[in-house]
């Protein structure tokens, strides 16, 4: 593109940007002899005038050291373009005006004229440049801009230094390339307006964030925009400089079914483009959201589902319509959800049930319109037992995970919370523990061999269904890959803990499936001691560990057998014993079995039902 440099004294640049090419010299080549056209329209001039230099530009770090010895041609010409490969304006309408070296210096190669130059402001300009340092330097090309077709051309090669005071070869090519060059000397004029070609004029539907692009206008140094909403309206954007670029995107929407008045003027150091052609464009209407799930015609989905889409351009909201029927609002009417991309039913759905829904996007007054209507099905059976704080399973504390851990599901479960620690999360189940004698209670979730659900994340609650209070959530603590885990101290022996279990979302080969689940404390576990009783005790107590009766050996002495659980809970009491106890009724797990004896001892016994 073609822009402005505005430095101490009068100068015209064309070209910006750090776009390499051929011109004026091939560093990666021995030797280079160039030759490039510039219109009289590009330079743009506001009145003939001496040329005393010119300056081509590189990145500040290039390395040019053999390629430095120049010779420098200025000249005339009513050329445009170079018709073929022999087509060279002849050295002798050119003058010489610089030969020695040149240097980079801070990405500039400046080429000060040994006489300046008396430009016309009339014809084109060709400018020649003559490299004749052996040797090269790899690949530290020049900055260049794209121009007229064939307005350059060019000959190179690392053993033949070209003489323009003789024959030339033919050129090794013509091109669009030109340098990015800077004319010392010349004053430019305001820049002419230029061509706008997006949005095209009058054009409908235009996107509220739509990007303005027009072609440069020769010597601009950065454009500037009207746009408002009559004709001449300046209310959306007054004269704002968007700078020397060539397109500009919207960042606040624009209103929808608008009509809109647009004008873009070119500037520079001379001033700003007048008289510049006034276009207008109208909006679209708002569009549809992108529905992303459930997909249409799913089935099996959970009775809580999760409705997502991808947000609209410009809207400032959503809204919802449910219904068991095409196009039917009995669950949902038309319900505003707020700028949100996706919405969770706060409720449970009723099962094998097919659902229709739409989402609409709205910013004020414009809401979208013929938007798709989708179907869902619901899961065909009741879920699963414990998929409500209500219907928790019991976990019995062991001494480590594997003594009592259990084999769980989440199948047919639906989302009635989030994880407060990891809110990709759903499909959530319900478990409940005692907190033992200890005080300590370990939670903790591990994966079952050829299940799918390979990521959980937990949470354990105090309280009581319906009010309970958070005590700790948990993602990724165990040490079994992606599963959680809480270890709490400090907790009320005998309290009842609410544990709940979510599928992670976040991950899309994560589905619904088994796990495993334990409660434990290592205070639960019995020394080999403890489960075989004491050698010096009087009485003992067998089997041990237990499946349905426990055996006293010497129930003669024995007033009362007391039971409690691992919480302290007395669970049985038996007044004068035989020498058998049924214990058939207890759960599984650990029990102390207190023994009072007719001479007032007590004997205290730690045994397992199995």
């Amino acid at each position: 593109m073609i822009a402005l440099g505005i430095g101490a004294s009068a100068q015209i640049s064309l070209g910006s940007g750090t776009s390499t090419g051929v011109m004026p010299v091939l560093t990666n080549w021995g030797y280079t002899y160039s030759q490039q056209i510039f219109a009289k329209s590009e330079l743009n001039a506001a009145s003939s005038g001496n040329i005393t230099g010119i300056k081509f530009y590189l990145g500040a770090s290039s390395v040019i050291t053999n390629s430095t010895t120049w010779k420098v041609y200025i000249g005339h010409t009513t050329k445009t373009s170079f018709s073929s490969s022999s087509d060279w304006i002849p050295l002798a309408s050119l003058t010489q005006v610089f030969d020695g070296e040149i240097s980079n210096t801070g990405g500039e190669v400046t080429v000060t004229f040994s006489t300046p130059f008396a430009y016309n402001n009339t014809d084109n300009l060709v400018i020649a440049v003559d490299e004749n340092k052996a040797d090269y330097d790899a690949d530290n090309y020049f900055y260049t801009f794209s121009g007229v077709s064939n307005s350059s051309i060019y000959y190179r090669s690392d053993t033949n230094n070209p003489d323009p005071t003789g024959t030339l070869p033919s050129a090794s090519s013509r091109s669009a390339t030109k340098s990015r060059i800077t004319f010392l000397g010349l004053s430019p004029n305001a820049p002419a307006c230029p061509s706008v070609s997006a949005p095209v004029a009058a054009a409908t539907g235009v996107s509220v964030l739509p990007t303005i692009s027009w072609a440069a206008a020769a010597t601009a140094s950065s454009y500037k925009i009207n746009l408002g909403t009559t004709p001449g309206g300046t209310d959306i954007m007054n004269m704002v400089d968007v700078g020397n670029v060539t397109s500009y995107t919207l960042t606040t929407p624009l209103n929808y079914s608008t009509q809109y008045y647009l004008t873009v003027y070119a500037t520079n150091v001379a001033g700003t483009s007048a008289g510049c052609t006034e276009r207008s464009f109208t909006t679209g209407g708002i569009t549809c959201p992108t529905v992303n799930s459930p997909a249409n015609n799913a089935t099996g989905l959970s009775l809580q589902p999760t409705i997502s889409w991808s947000a609209s351009a410009g809207a400032s909201g959503y809204r919802l319509s449910v219904g068991t029927t095409a196009g039917g609002t009995n669950i949902v009417n038309n319900v505003d959800l707020g700028n949100v991309t996706s919405y969770t039913f706060s409720s449970p759905l009723s099962i094998n049930t097919d659902y229709y829904y739409t989402v609409n996007a709205y910013a004020g007054g414009a809401t979208s319109a013929s938007c798709t209507e989708r179907k869902f099905t619901t899961i065909a059976t009741t879920p699963v037992a414990n998929d409500e704080c209500t219907g928790a399973i019991s976990l019995n504390p062991g001494g480590n995970f594997d003594q009592n851990a259990i084999v769980a599901t989440n199948v047919n479960s639906t989302n009635n919370t989030i994880a407060t620690c990891q809110t990709s999360s759903n499909n959530n189940v319900w478990y409940s523990v005692v907190v033992p004698a200890s005080g300590n209670i370990t939670l903790e979730t591990k994966g079952v061999t050829g299940s799918t659900f390979t990521d959980t994340v937990m949470s354990v609650y105090s309280g009581t269904c319906g009010a309970l209070t958070l005590i700790e959530c948990d993602d990724d603590d165990s040490t079994d890959g992606l599963f959680s885990l809480i270890s709490l101290t400090g907790q009320t022996p005998g309290a009842t803990l609410y544990v709940s279990v979510w599928k992670y979302t976040g991950n899309s080969s994560v589905t619904d499936g088994e796990f495993k689940i334990s409660a434990y404390d290592a205070s639960l576990a019995l020394a080999t001691n403890e489960v075989k009783g004491d050698a010096k005790n009087a009485v003992k107590l067998y089997p041990n560990p237990f499946s349905e009766v426990l055996n006293i050996s010497d129930a003669a002495n024995v007033k009362n057998v007391l039971v409690t659980d691992v919480s302290g809970r007395l669970v049985k009491t038996v007044a004068n014993p035989g020498s058998v106890l049924q214990l058939g009724e207890l759960k599984q797990g650990m029990y102390i079995v207190t023994l009072e004896m007719k001479d007032g001892s007590k004997q205290t016994i730690k045994t397992i039902k199995k």
